[in-house]
């Protein structure tokens, strides 16, 4: 009897922990109102094939840019390095991007391309 109790409990003990290291729900698409330089929108989970960014407002003389993460860590895989796509964007309207590989994209102002202005937009697939 000791044994069967020392069996669920090692049982119960796996599945707590399974479920503690389940992954997050995939956020599919990323959206902010930035206002200042080096801000970034949350990120998203894109799968190869065409995106949509919407920008509905660039904010006066700023350089919009689109990244992917290139390296992921910790448990539950939080992007850690970025690299720019290109072209930059400095108008509002809707823009296609072709996803080359799966991965989490944003998009932001980098440091020295904010003029003034909010910068709303949304990157969805």
């Amino acid at each position: 009897m000791k044994r069967f109790f020392a069996l669920i409990a090692v049982l119960a003990t796996l599945a707590l922990a399974s479920f503690a290291l389940a992954a997050p729900p995939v956020v599919r698409v990323a959206e902010t109102a930035l206002v200042a330089q080096n801000t970034f929108s949350n990120y998203a989970w894109l799968e190869s094939g065409w995106a949509a960014l919407v920008i509905e407002d660039a904010g006066t003389a700023c350089t919009i840019t689109v990244q992917r993460a290139v390296e992921i860590t910790g448990p539950t895989g939080t992007p850690a390095t970025w690299v720019d796509l290109s072209p930059t964007i400095t108008a509002a309207g809707q823009y296609n991007i072709l996803v080359g590989a799966a991965g989490f994209y944003r998009f932001g102002v980098k440091t020295g391309n904010y003029g003034s202005g909010t910068v709303t937009g949304r990157l969805l697939q």
